[in-house]
């Protein structure tokens, strides 16, 4: 099987190229929720070999949530390391604002229909969110790009 995106595994350690959406409506966030992990995650994955970072946010909100969206500010990149699964990850993440251009459904369709969930920004604290800058990060204002490092050896 050819892997046609920016996702690599070397020695227990996935090295991946990600693009996620930051959709916020009425002071909360889209999150779907994953049982098992006992987590909240963001729409998004990893961006296909000739796709720009905007296209695949895009793509993965049609793939995962059903809806068309439009993409627009970049709000963070972030170099993330982080273990899930027993597996180790070396993530580059470009999170878009995203604004839904329809309802979005009860359910992301990818993953086997994990349930999707608004949480109030200012709840956020009380979440197990991933990623977890995204706790403070999102309350406080912003005008320009940031660039978030969350590296194991810092």
């Amino acid at each position: 099987m050819i892997n046609n995106d920016f996702r690599h595994e070397r020695n227990q350690t996935v090295f991946s190229v990600r693009g996620s959406a930051i959709i916020i409506e009425n002071n909360q966030l889209l999150t779907y929720y994953n049982e098992e992990k006992e987590a909240y995650y963001l729409p998004g994955g990893a961006i296909e070999i000739g796709e720009s970072t905007k296209e695949a946010v895009k793509r993965e909100v049609m793939e995962e949530l059903g809806v068309a969206c439009q993409v627009s500010d970049l709000r963070f990149v972030v170099e993330n390391e982080f273990s899930l699964s027993k597996k180790n990850f070396h993530n580059i993440e470009f999170h878009y604002a995203v604004t839904l251009l329809e309802s979005s459904p009860n359910y992301i369709f990818e993953d086997g229909n994990l349930p999707v969930r608004w949480l109030a920004l200012n709840d956020l604290a009380s979440y197990n969110l991933n990623p977890g800058f995204l706790k403070e990060a999102l309350l406080q204002p912003q005008t320009t790009l940031q660039h978030i490092v969350n590296l194991r050896n810092n």
